[in-house]
């Protein structure tokens, strides 16, 4: 049976909250993990965007408090709320970093982390010089990226060329007048993970290469 997009919609959510979600390690009591729970919207975020910690806890009083740790970085107390029962917070991490939450009276969560990608800015098509170019963050100063290209959707992807990047994190590569997809793509380094651009399809207009 087909599901509608309110229900697909709905499963989703669900599935990211269970998947992001963590127990409170009780310290004592009768109330279930079930009652303790913490929820993370992502478990992996782009450079520059921000998720959503918050929980629902059987606590009456105290604070809810939240904990970070950067990667190469120690814990440290980021946010605190005066209402453990229900709590949220907005964080951006930079790089990789690990959460935890502490309730008075009721635990704290094991420790989750969250993954950062840079950011990739989509190949812009310039077509008098017939080339391409993106920039990347954070900082991405004199780095190595690669630029991969494909035919089709169903074609595998293939390194087209490395370059690196100028002193302002840009990086610009020179491409055939020809249909064909492309991405940039840099490596794990500095607490984030392997990172992709998105894919830009290229089309000839006029002897020149052009946007989809």
């Amino acid at each position: 049976m087909k599901m509608s997009k309110l229900g697909r919609l709905a499963a989703a959510v669900l599935t990211t909250a269970v998947v992001g979600s963590a127990a409170l390690v009780s310290t004592g009591g009768s109330a279930s993990a079930q009652d303790n729970v913490v929820y993370f919207s992502r478990t992996k975020v782009t450079y520059g965007q921000s998720l959503t910690i918050h929980g629902t806890t059987t606590a009456s009083s105290g604070n809810a408090k939240l904990y970070s740790k950067p990667y190469k970085g120690t814990w440290k107390l980021i946010r605190t709320d005066s209402s453990p029962s229900s709590f949220s917070w907005s964080v951006k991490p930079v790089k990789y970093t690990q959460f935890k939450v502490y309730v008075t009276g009721v635990g704290t969560t094991n420790p989750r982390g969250i993954k950062v990608a840079r950011k990739l800015t989509r190949p812009a098509v310039h077509s008098r010089s017939k080339t391409i170019s993106g920039k990347v963050s954070p900082r991405y100063k004199k780095r190595p990226v690669v630029i991969q290209k494909k035919k089709c959707n169903s074609c595998g992807w293939k390194v087209y060329k490395k370059v690196r990047t100028n002193k302002y994190s840009k990086w610009s590569v020179r491409i055939p007048v020809k249909k064909m997809k492309y991405r940039a793509v840099v490596g794990a380094s500095n607490g984030l993970v392997k990172s992709y651009s998105p894919v830009q399809q290229v089309i000839v207009t006029y002897g020149r290469p052009s946007l989809r």
